[in-house]
């Protein structure tokens, strides 16, 4: 039942409010984006149709979330400037009333609007600032950066127009927590956001009963523009870049543009691309390989990365540094306490020291990626390291991101993957092969014992991590764990 309405100014169809709280909606007929006024309705412009991918909602789609029915009113899809979108729903409640979930990077998250006023600028506010929202208790920036609303769909609560810009605030909180503070209108318009984490199964859609998608990504083969070869469908629908697996050019995965011109990969990655297997419960697929490296004091290291991905837990990483694999799980801000910077932080009841810091490059890249990926990027990365857990946090100016990293026996990890295991660990394949005396092609026994003595010393310092110790854990190693973008999304 409509409880407002009139005819749109560019075409006079009839545009119909479901909700009181909706200012604005896109003209079912014409696209128009219009705004409630007390003169009538007028026009803002145009947005571009919204471009479905597939965990997109749509209009009219129902579930329930936290035992309450709701109903999907509206769409909104803003750019960031980094190149990644991310999606806000507006949900009407069966109760009368509303709030927003957004999705970035697989990530989910349902926040309210509330009556916590903001007094501090935009210009004001670091990434790493401690921010205390009254009631709401005390939360941490995750990101400071700003958004292009780019399309549109059904009714949304507050005027977006087409092309417009919002500056934002990215925050996480203990338990879940998350917040999200709006800067509409030349910073002037503050606007507070309050909630908390959730997944997209928590959504309980009643099937798909919304309107159609406008329109689907395209996710079949094209003819890479540098060389003419067929790039593979793709297998991630939200990815941004793809490069080529004949001749490596990054290329945007909207216009096929080619971005990026690399070198030929000097060896094929471990894990192929399209690789598929359980880890933690989930059926990940390996979509995006990128070799990084950095300088430490004077020397040059180097590790490789794998981008997982799956529909609905979003992204996850498995990274190999020398030899040690580790799978790597995005943490919220909120949840590290920094108080001991810059020795070390605490995660949980356990204390990480400082390993490492250094500038983090990307050297190489193949697959897709969520992001706009570029060779030559570069963030400032450290290391925190409890026995052979890492904690690692990367920052870009506008935002910071932690992920832990934890150690994943080899054999595991590719049994997971549905692969052989390597004959040796992976850094070190080259120079086992060299020193080995063995004419079949067997490893040494200086070599496992070498091996043997690495181990040992793993497990020793996993033993002396503790929360009342303030051990640093294991020394030395390199390498950082590469997880980019806070909730806006790269």
């Amino acid at each position: 039942m409509p409880v407002a309405g009139g005819k749109c100014p560019n075409c006079g169809a009839p545009v119909e409010f479901r909700s009181g709280s909706s200012l604005t909606k896109v003209c079912d007929h014409c696209g128009q984006f219009v705004v409630r006024t007390d003169r009538g309705l007028d026009n803002l412009g145009r947005f571009a149709d919204v471009a479905a991918t597939e965990h997109s909602l749509v209009r009219g789609d129902r579930g329930t979330l936290g035992g309450r029915g709701f109903e999907v009113l509206g769409h909104l899809v803003l750019r960031h400037p980094m190149g990644g979108t991310w999606e806000d729903y507006h949900l009407r409640f069966d109760d009368g009333s509303w709030s927003w979930v957004s999705t970035a990077q697989g990530r989910w998250q349902e926040v309210a609007i509330t009556r916590e006023r903001f007094a501090r600028s935009f210009d004001a506010v670091r990434v790493g600032d401690h921010l205390h929202l009254g009631a709401y208790g005390e939360f941490v920036v995750e990101e400071a950066s700003s958004g292009t609303f780019a399309s549109a769909a059904g009714e949304l609560p507050f005027v977006a127009r087409p092309g417009e810009k919002m500056a934002f605030l990215d925050l996480s909180g203990p338990d879940g927590a998350r917040a999200s503070v709006h800067f509409v209108g030349g910073h002037d318009a503050r606007m507070v956001f309050v909630g908390r984490a959730i997944a997209r199964a928590d959504l309980h859609l009643e099937g798909r009963v919304g309107d159609a998608p406008v329109q689907a990504v395209a996710t079949a083969s094209i003819k890479c523009r540098n060389c003419g070869g067929d790039l593979p469908a793709r297998l991630d629908p939200n990815a941004l870049h793809v490069v080529c697996p004949y001749c490596n050019a990054i290329a945007d995965s909207a216009t096929h543009a080619i971005i990026a011109q690399q070198d030929a990969a000097r060896a094929s990655p471990w894990i192929p691309l399209g690789t598929q297997g359980t880890l933690q419960g989930v059926r990940w697929t390996v979509i995006g390989y990128v070799e990084r490296s950095s300088v430490i004091e004077g020397e040059r290291f180097r590790w490789k990365e794998y981008l997982l991905y799956h529909r609905d837990a979003g992204y996850r990483w498995i990274i190999e540094d020398e030899g040690v694999w580790r799978l790597g799980t995005p943490v919220a801000a909120a949840d590290v306490d920094a108080a001991p910077l810059p020795r070390g932080v605490r995660y949980g009841q356990y204390y990480f020291a400082l390993r490492n810091g250094s500038e983090a490059v990307v050297d190489r890249v193949l697959g897709e990626f969520y992001w706009r990926v570029a060779v030559g990027e570069r963030v400032a990365a450290r290391d925190y390291a409890c026995g052979p857990r890492v904690l690692s946090s990367e920052e870009s100016g506008t935002e910071r991101n932690w992920t832990l990293a934890d150690p994943i026996s080899e054999r595991d990890l590719f049994s997971a993957l549905g692969l052989p295991a390597p004959s040796v660990p992976a850094a070190y394949s080259a120079p086992f092969r060299d020193a080995g005396s063995s004419s079949d092609g067997s490893i040494p026994t200086a070599v496992w014992v070498v091996v043997a003595v690495f181990v040992l010393m793993l497990l020793v310092a996993y033993d002396s991590c503790d929360s009342d110790s303030g051990s640093s854990g294991l020394g030395g190693g390199h390498g950082s764990v590469g997880v980019f973008g806070g909730f806006g999304g790269k």
